[in-house]
């Protein structure tokens, strides 16, 4: 499997600096820490630092190589996986990044570099149902997440778990891969739990919500396959609606990625 294939982005948001060193190791909970070859656990992931954080890792050890926009740190996580912080240029602004790359691909940092250059360059602000699994794991804290242990079926032991606290009280043990899209909606902080939902590189559906008059017609986003996302425009329609004081009708109608930009930047 192709490197690239592999790179993901594990938490949304620019982290500070106790933030990172948090992200630095996820997985320390793991069953059977020292044993095994860990090396795909980390390879492949990459989050945004900020610039004093970025400095920071930079004066703590002299790098193992400096080229161009990267460093790589000398002191490796396993025998072939290490840090790289990156300094790069994403529509006309400079922002940080660490990512985990497995030196044994001498290309392997140039394809985490262009990697995150696309992703941080999609037009719309959106997210996949992997990178929500991600970001859910890596903002709970140690206390309340873990891996499935022998009370577990075999097929899941090992696997990745969060506590859940539900509707009606009390909390129970999921698996992190099974949680719905409800569970999903109710761990991610509120700025996440509305961004569009992005499918094998492309946003599903949108639609349009207007006045009655073609001239007054405004863009927003609607996913199909996506029940919480369309509960949330229908807020979004109500209050609108009531700003306005005008009587609103809407139509599913597939648009153009602009029209997404335009109300992404508008209603998100």
């Amino acid at each position: 499997m192709p490197l690239h294939s592999s790179i993901r982005k594990i938490y949304f948001g620019v982290a500070d600096r106790r933030q990172m060193f948090r992200l630095f190791d996820r997985h320390a909970q793991r069953p059977n820490r020292f044993e095994g070859n860990s090396d795909h656990l980390y390879a492949g992931e990459y989050f945004e630092i900020g610039r004093v954080e970025h400095d920071y890792m930079l004066d703590v050890l002299s790098p193992l190589w400096m080229r161009g926009e990267m460093f790589a740190m000398r002191e490796f996580l396993t025998e072939t996986v290490t840090s790289v912080f990156y300094t790069l240029r994403i529509d006309g602004k400079v922002r940080y990044f660490h990512a985990y790359c497995d030196l044994t691909d001498t290309r392997s940092p140039v394809e985490m570099r262009d990697a995150i250059v696309e992703r941080e360059s999609w037009p719309v602000k959106a997210i996949s149902h992997e990178e929500r699994l991600e970001h859910i794991w890596s903002a709970t804290h140690d206390e309340y997440r873990g891996y499935a242990g022998e009370r577990w079926l075999p097929e899941h032991y090992g696997k990745r778990t969060v506590l859940f606290y539900g509707r009606r009280g009390g909390t129970k043990l999921k698996l992190l891969e099974a949680l719905t899209e409800d569970e999903i909606q109710a761990k991610l902080p509120v700025h996440l739990r509305y961004l569009l939902e992005r499918h094998a590189g492309q946003i599903t559906s949108v639609g349009k919500v207007g006045t009655g008059n073609a001239a007054d017609f405004v863009t927003v986003p609607y996913l199909n396959t996506n029940p919480a996302f369309k509960s949330s425009i229908t807020t979004m329609i109500k209050g609108e609606r009531k700003r306005r004081s005008r009587e609103f009708s809407t139509h599913i109608r597939p648009t153009s990625c602009r029209s997404v930009v335009e109300l992404v930047r508008g209603l998100l």
